[in-house]
């Protein structure tokens, strides 16, 4: 299949694959061959998002892919996430906002999901992204989710499943992790965000004891 549309693409014996093209060539290779894959349904959600191809956060890019594509291959991708929370009268947290994913979402759609959560463009930091993210998927103004204070970054890899069995499955991803006590501290059971242009249904938005 990689032979018939991606034929600027070399497979070495040991699995590895390899380019000759740099720069804005690969780019180009890239955008052929992914629309030739859209077009066999191998590669879906197309988000027209561009990401980069790195080994590892802060190195220099490879290349820069439609983000819908990052799962076909496998690559490296970053994610900002907020928590949310409601203080108690301690000022601990007693309640979490728990955010159920459109049913319509390319990736885990239905299931539940924190506060803020997106993945990281090419160009953007994680904590631009928190920010954009904050007010596409929760309502939320830029001058509170500025107020988010970082708890931490995890790392995980794994077998996709939705992804094609022709395609490479493995997929890597690094994530960090803001707290965010939104202001409304009302002790409503559910509520509807105000604004979600990330997809075609609004999320909905549920609380949860906190564990302490």
């Amino acid at each position: 299949m990689l032979r018939a549309h991606a034929p600027w693409l070399q497979e070495r014996d040991d699995g590895v694959l390899s380019t000759a093209l740099r720069d804005e060539a690969l780019d180009a290779a890239f955008a052929v061959t992914h629309a030739a894959l859209r077009e066999r349904g191998l590669i879906t959600g197309w988000r027209n998002e561009t990401y980069a191809v790195v080994p590892a956060w802060g190195a220099p890019v490879l290349a820069r892919i439609e983000r819908a594509a990052a799962r076909f291959w496998g690559t490296l991708t970053f994610g900002a996430h907020a928590n949310g929370y409601v203080a108690g009268p301690d000022g601990r947290p007693s309640h979490l906002w728990i955010a159920q994913r459109s049913p319509h979402k390319p990736t885990d759609p239905g299931k539940f999901d924190n506060l803020i959560g997106g993945g990281v463009p090419h160009g953007q930091t994680p904590f631009e992204t928190l920010v954009r993210e904050g007010w596409e998927e929760a309502g939320l103004a830029a001058d509170l989710v500025r107020r988010a204070t970082r708890a931490g970054s995890s790392t995980c890899s794994g077998r996709c499943p939705t992804a094609p069995a022709t395609a490479c499955s493995a997929s890597s991803c690094s994530s960090t992790t803001w707290r965010c006590r939104p202001a409304c501290s009302r002790a409503t059971r559910t509520a509807r965000s105000p604004r979600c242009n990330c997809c075609r249904w609004p999320r909905r938005w549920h609380w949860r004891a906190a564990t302490r």
